[in-house]
């Protein structure tokens, strides 16, 4: 769309009706692993009392993640209110976000007007700018994080930029990163174009890095 601006309107309606399909049906969920239930594990305490200590970032548009916690939460801790909690959880969704679908308007979300509403919450990166109140805020929480872990990041320079514009976000933070799909070759490249061959890369998929690599420890 970046390229073929004519077809912007199109793509985001074809990208919001994709995720929309499989949000009313719970289907999306990680394909490599189940990191999602591993996270989830890892925020519980030896007393089985849940927390957190986490900040999320993400260039996707699905609530998935939200999703999983919503379920996970109220199967194990019914006396929790999994709606605070989760409007307390630092997530940021920096592309824009599709919202949770309600089963009763099911036959609706496939109609076009709907798809069209909704893909005006879809942010395209070549439209995005570091000053936008999206990255300002991931900014904030990168500072303040003393462990960084990148999953199924693509280092996108642009976006890489947005996220850290100078050293100072990420001199002093341990990083790690995972790595399926990328060469060895394009993995040196990229820790030392971005972060000086600072950054820590497990070499396979995203549940396999948080487990080999201890991020959660």
């Amino acid at each position: 769309m970046e390229h073929r601006p004519e077809f912007e309107e199109i793509g985001k309606s074809a990208i919001a009706a994709a995720i929309l399909h499989f949000h009313s049906r719970q289907k999306l969920r990680p394909k490599d692993g189940d990191w999602y239930g591993y996270l989830f594990n890892a925020m519980r305490s030896a007393d089985n009392e849940f927390g957190n200590n986490l900040s999320i970032i993400t260039f996707n548009y699905d609530l998935s993640l939200e999703m999983y916690f919503e379920k996970a939460i109220i199967s194990t801790f019914p006396n929790l209110n999994w709606i605070e909690w989760l409007s307390n959880l630092p997530l940021i969704h920096l592309h824009g976000r599709l919202e949770e679908p309600s089963e009763q308007l099911e036959a609706y979300f496939r109609t076009p007007r709907f798809e069209t509403a909704k893909a005006s919450n879809i942010k395209i990166i070549h439209k995005m700018d570091s000053n936008d109140s999206e990255f300002l805020n991931a900014r904030n929480l990168l500072e303040k994080a003393d462990v960084i872990c990148f999953l199924g990041f693509g280092f996108e320079e642009r976006n890489v930029r947005r996220l850290f514009p100078d050293r100072t976000f990420w001199e002093t933070k341990t990083l790690y990163a995972s790595a399926k799909g990328f060469t060895e070759s394009e993995i040196k490249m990229k820790s030392y174009e971005f972060f000086e061959r600072r950054l820590n890369f497990g070499f396979k998929d995203c549940l396999t890095t948080l487990r080999e690599l201890g991020v959660l420890i």
